[in-house]
């Protein structure tokens, strides 16, 4: 998601940083010293959807056509079908009170059957 960025945590001094093969500066906004600290919450908001970006990159069945089964939720276990596949979503049409509706759901709610 981010190429060529590390994410490290200081205790220390953070100028040894630079001196990691590769990286070419630290992060600084406006005038300050020291590089920009990323909260704990972003950092584990990005390891999230890498991680779906990986598990999709990674289910090859999981694809416009496929039967898919909804994984929790009020729709826990219904079957429906994938009509689109993108990094962290899918749309799904699932037939429910006698039409058929279009519904976007998290990739990782859904698992191709």
């Amino acid at each position: 998601m981010f190429p060529n960025y590390l994410f490290i945590l200081v205790t220390g001094q953070w100028r040894p940083a630079l001196s990691i093969p590769s990286v070419s500066n630290a992060i600084k906004f406006g005038s300050a010293a020291a590089p920009s600290a990323v909260p704990d919450a972003v950092i584990e908001e990005i390891r999230r959807r890498e991680a779906e970006i990986v598990a999709t990159r990674d289910s090859p069945s999981l694809k416009a056509g496929s039967i898919v089964r909804i994984k929790g939720g009020p729709l826990d276990d219904r079957l429906g079908l994938c009509t689109s596949v993108r990094p962290t979503t899918v749309m799904v049409l699932l037939s429910m009170f006698g039409t058929e509706r279009r519904i976007k759901f998290d990739r990782t709610a859904v698992e191709a059957v």
